[in-house]
């Protein structure tokens, strides 16, 4: 039995070979792997133009890759979207902030467990439709530091404010793996360690 959990340990959540991506002529990615395992945090550091966000949209489906081979949890993703992805519990966020400006910072965070109803979108807006998501909205607001804030126009955050929202929204759709395009540098944000907490296994980061 050690043995078994052992060999189970080893393997990847997420495993990636050979994947490739160009557009035109230009090589954005270029024959690159890599594993990325539970519990671990995994930063892409390189140069403006090295393709580490076109390898962070090859891993969450908004790109498809030219060749190479994809698994999350031994499931294949290529050809699936990047909505069949985050059901499997794959989520991310982006260096340009996307929020629903509009909203208030509870039903920006209430709009990420979208994926676990069978309810259109906007049904999630309206009183009592989301009840049961509610309180946990709330604590996920209080997770990234910004629980007092919950009826706020997202709009009237700061930027980092916004970009920790984000991550409470992407932190909504209950991810096993987290994403982050550039994530916020500030004192009080969690630690990223602390994401395992939340149910994410691992954490993938561009620098």
């Amino acid at each position: 039995m050690d043995r078994l959990q052992k060999q189970i340990g080893m393997t990847p959540l997420l495993k990636a070979e050979k994947l490739h991506k160009s557009f035109g002529g230009v090589r954005a990615v270029y024959d690159v792997s890599i594993e990325v395992r539970e519990d671990s945090i995994c930063a892409l550091i390189g140069p403006n133009g090295a393709g580490k966000s076109t390898l962070l949209n090859l891993l969450s489906g908004v790109y498809q890759p030219d060749a190479g081979s994809l698994f999350f949890n031994r499931t294949n993703l290529i050809g699936l979207p990047a909505y069949q992805r985050a059901r499997l519990g794959i989520a991310r966020t982006f260096q340009k902030i996307r929020l629903f400006k509009q909203l208030t910072l509870l039903e920006n965070v209430l709009a990420g467990f979208h994926i676990h109803q069978d309810v259109p979108l906007w049904k999630c807006f309206l009183p009592g439709g989301v009840g049961r998501f509610r309180d946990e909205a709330m604590d996920l607001l209080s997770f990234v530091g910004l629980g007092n804030r919950g009826k706020d126009r997202a709009g009237a955050l700061s930027y980092g404010q916004q970009r920790m929202l984000e991550i409470a929204r992407a932190l909504a759709t209950r991810a096993e793996a987290l994403h982050a395009r550039r994530a916020c540098r500030r004192p009080q944000r969690p630690p990223r360690s602390s994401f395992f907490s939340r149910g994410c296994k691992t954490s993938t980061s561009e620098m």
